[in-house]
């Protein structure tokens, strides 16, 4: 049976990170067809939309397990505390990324997934010791940005998304704090309501779209992003983690980077150079060595 479980988890967070790959080609498509900020809060809306089938779902089973719905009103400023935190990191990370997704599906989604490394790097400022691997890794992470950009310098693209990687390692920090005490699918969908709500107040001082572009827009490209890349893969995450490791789950989840320069090659018939493939692998590698657990690297003593 626990087999069977860990295969379950291992297919629903393989599916999640296929779902996130290929968001980048419908987001990179997307914001091509109207102002980026305003894509990325109408997708935002969509997917705080989307979840809430979902919220009543876990509600509905959690009622029949005989388990409490209710939430005092500690549980429910902590959760309104936690969604608007978790939404402006979330806000900043999404809206640099699509306006660097013109960078093209593949090379976004690899340089994204460098938040990663920036996660225990951001553990100094929280006085947490570096390991040594993580070093090596971001030293991988330059290497592998070199190739994949051709050089040291960036473009206005690669910079977005580079910043983009950081405010996602802070969102994730952030997640962290607010997870544990808060439900977490409620907290999903009030921080895409931050974003759609903060990305909606930006829009009105850039170029708002006409309702024609958002109806030419929103099917496929807001659609996928809303309800698919929202609602489908958090659920699917959700369920997958359950039943398998946070190493493993992590190490599955960042698949997506892989899976963007496939969906890439396969729905936009793009496919990077040696250097770049060179690069991506580069930078999967750093990926995975800073996700390994600890206790792989020490050495087993004899009695």
């Amino acid at each position: 049976m626990q087999k069977k479980n860990q295969l379950i988890g291992t297919l629903f967070l393989l599916g999640a990170a296929i779902l996130w790959g290929a968001s980048f080609v419908f987001q990179n498509e997307g914001a091509q067809m109207m102002d980026p900020i305003a894509f990325n809060g109408l997708r935002s809306l969509l997917g705080s939309l989307a979840l809430l089938p979902v919220i009543f779902v876990i509600a509905l089973i959690n009622r029949k397990k005989g388990i409490s719905t209710k939430k005092s009103s500690e549980d429910k400023k902590m959760l309104i505390k936690g969604g608007f935190f978790c939404g402006l990191a979330l806000c900043a990370a999404g809206t640099l990324q699509t306006l660097g997704i013109e960078q093209g599906a593949g090379e976004s989604g690899f340089i994204t997934t460098i938040y990663i490394v920036f996660v225990p790097l951001l553990g100094i400022f929280l006085r947490q010791k570096i390991a040594g691997r993580v070093w090596v890794a971001v030293m991988m992470c330059f290497v592998g940005l070199y190739l994949l950009c051709g050089s040291f310098a960036l473009n206005i693209n690669q910079i977005y998304l580079l910043l983009c990687a950081f405010f996602f390692a802070i969102h994730i920090l952030v997640i962290d704090y607010f997870a544990p005490k808060v439900d977490g699918v409620w907290l999903s969908c009030l921080q895409f309501l931050v974003v759609g709500i903060i990305d909606m107040i930006i829009m009105l001082f850039r170029d708002m779209p006409s309702i024609s572009e958002v109806v030419a827009c929103f099917w496929p490209y807001l659609a996928y992003m809303g309800f698919v890349s929202c609602a489908i893969a958090y659920t699917f995450q959700i369920i997958g983690q359950r039943h398998i490791s946070a190493t493993l789950g992590a190490l599955l989840m960042s698949l997506e980077s892989v899976f963007s320069v496939l969906a890439e090659w396969l729905l936009q018939g793009n496919l990077l150079g040696t250097s770049k493939i060179i690069g991506c692998i580069i930078i999967f590698s750093a990926i995975i060595l800073v996700q390994l657990p600890e206790n792989i690297f020490k050495i087993k003593q004899r009695n």
